[in-house]
C-alpha cells in the first residue's frame, strides 16, 4: 500500500472516528437534558408535596374545616328557611289569607284611589 493510500485511509478512519465521537457527544447532551428534566420533575413534585405538608398545619386544617362546616350549616339553614316560608305560604293560602303580592297590589290601588279622591276635592 502506498503512502498516499495509507494517508487516505487514515483520514477516512479519523473522519469516521470524529463522526462517532460527535454522535456520542450529541447523544450524551440529549441524555443530560433528559436526566435534568426527570430530576427537575422529581424535585418539583417533592417541593409540592412538602408545601402541602406545610400548608396543612393543624391550625390551617382546623380553619379550613371550620370554613367548610360553617358553609354547610349556612346552606342548610337557607334550605330550612326556604321550606318554612313555602310551608307558611301554602298554609296561609289554604286559610284564605292574602299573599304579600295581593296586599301590595291592594296598597297600590288604595294609594291611587286616595290620590284621585283628593284631586276631586
Amino acid at each position: 500500500m502506498s503512502t498516499r493510500e495509507q494517508i487516505h485511509e487514515g483520514v477516512n478512519r479519523i473522519g469516521h472516528d470524529m463522526k462517532a465521537v460527535s454522535r456520542n457527544l450529541w447523544l450524551a447532551g440529549l441524555g443530560a437534558v433528559g436526566a435534568a428534566d426527570e430530576m427537575g420533575r422529581k424535585v418539583f413534585s417533592d417541593c409540592v408535596r412538602r408545601g402541602e405538608e406545610v400548608e396543612d398545619t393543624p391550625e390551617e386544617l382546623v380553619r379550613r374545616r371550620w370554613r367548610q362546616a360553617t358553609g354547610r350549616v349556612k346552606a342548610l339553614g337557607d334550605r330550612v328557611e326556604s321550606r318554612i316560608e313555602e310551608s307558611m305560604s301554602d298554609t296561609l293560602n289554604r286559610l284564605g289569607a292574602p299573599a304579600r303580592r295581593d296586599v301590595e297590589e291592594l296598597s297600590d290601588r288604595l294609594a291611587a284611589l286616595t290620590k284621585h279622591v283628593e284631586a276631586l276635592r
